[in-house]
C-alpha cells in the first residue's frame, strides 16, 4: 500500500469535510452565517493550512531528489538529473508563493487588508492576470489534463528510453488528479464572476476524461482511489449548494489550500513512482 496515497486521501477527506461543514453551515444556518467568511479572511485558518502543505512539499522537495539521485546506478544519469533541475525549478516557485502567501497573510497591515476588495475576478482580463489564474491554469494543465489524457489514450512509455524514466517517476498518482479536480472544483458556479466561464469548461473536461480512464482502465484505482472520486462528488454537490456563502468570502483562500495539498501529493508520490521504474528495469 502506499503510504504517500493513504496520508494525503486522509488529509484530502479532512480539509474537505471541514470546508463543507464551514459552507453548509454558512449556507442554512443564520446562526453561523459568517463562519466560512471569517475563516477564509487572510490571516485564518486556511492560510496556515496553505503554509503548512507548502513546508511540507519543499521539504519533499529537497529529500526525494537526493534518493533518486543517489539510485543513478540504476536509472542513468541523466532520469536523475532532469528529476533534480525540476524539483529545483519547483522548488524555486513554491519558495516564491510561500514568501507571497506569507506577505498576503501575515505582514500586510489588518486595517489594508479589510479595505482591499477580496475579488479581482469580475472582469475576464482581471482574472487572467491574476495569481488565481496563473496556478489554476499550470495545475489544470499539467497535474489534471496531461496526466488524464496519457491515461485515457493508454500510452505506454519506454522503461528504457532515459526520459521516459524521468517523467514516469513525475508521474501524477490519481489521488493528486482528484485533489486538483476538487480545487478546480471550489467555485461559486451561480455567480457574476467571469471566472466561472473558465473555471466550469476545464472542470467539465476533466470530468469526462476521468470517468473514460476509469471505465477504461481501472488496475491504478483502489479503495482510496474510489473514495476520493466518491468525496469528490459530495464536495461538488456541496459547492453547488453553497455558491452564495462562497461569493460573500475569499474563497480562493479555501481554493488554495487544496492547490497546496494537490502540490504535496505529487512531490511526495515520486518516492514511489521511483521504486516502481526500478523494478521495471529489473523485471
Amino acid at each position: 500500500m502506499k503510504l504517500n496515497t493513504i496520508i494525503c486521501s486522509y488529509a484530502f477527506f479532512a480539509l474537505l469535510v471541514f470546508n463543507m461543514l464551514a459552507l453548509l453551515s454558512s449556507e442554512f444556518l443564520p446562526i453561523f452565517s459568517q463562519v466560512f467568511l471569517l475563516l477564509a479572511r487572510d490571516g485564518r485558518i486556511y492560510d496556515i493550512f496553505s503554509s503548512i502543505f507548502l513546508c511540507l512539499a519543499i521539504l519533499t522537495l529537497l529529500i526525494v531528489p537526493v534518493r533518486i539521485y543517489s539510485k543513478r546506478a540504476i536509472f542513468g544519469k541523466t532520469a536523475p538529473f532532469i528529476v533534480t533541475i525540476i524539483s529545483m525549478a519547483i522548488l524555486c516557485v513554491l519558495c516564491i508563493l510561500l514568501f507571497w502567501l506569507w506577505d498576503k497573510a501575515f505582514l500586510k497591515d489588518i486595517g489594508i487588508m479589510e479595505l482591499e476588495t477580496t475579488y479581482d475576478d469580475f472582469t475576464l482580463y482581471s482574472y487572467i492576470t491574476s495569481v488565481k489564474f496563473v496556478v489554476f491554469i499550470t495545475c489544470w494543465i499539467l497535474l489534471v489534463i496531461m496526466p488524464l489524457l496519457y491515461k485515457s489514450l493508454v500510452l505506454k512509455l519506454n522503461i528504457k528510453n532515459r526520459l521516459s524514466k524521468s517523467l514516469l517517476i513525475l508521474e501524477p498518482n490519481m489521488t493528486t488528479i482528484v485533489i486538483f479536480m476538487c480545487a478546480i472544483a471550489f467555485h461559486p458556479y451561480f455567480s457574476n464572476l467571469q471566472s466561472k466561464y473558465i473555471y466550469i469548461p476545464c472542470f467539465i473536461i476533466s470530468s469526462c476524461l476521468l470517468i473514460y480512464v476509469i471505465f477504461k482502465d481501472n488496475v491504478e484505482f483502489g479503495f482510496y482511489e474510489y473514495a476520493n472520486i466518491i468525496f469528490l462528488a459530495f464536495g461538488i454537490l456541496c459547492f453547488v449548494l453553497c455558491s452564495e456563502s462562497m461569493l460573500r468570502s475569499d474563497f480562493f483562500n479555501a481554493q488554495f489550500t487544496f492547490y497546496m495539498l494537490g502540490i504535496y501529493s505529487w512531490c511526495a508520490s515520486w518516492a514511489y513512482n521511483q521504486e516502481i521504474v526500478s523494478n521495471e528495469i529489473f523485471s
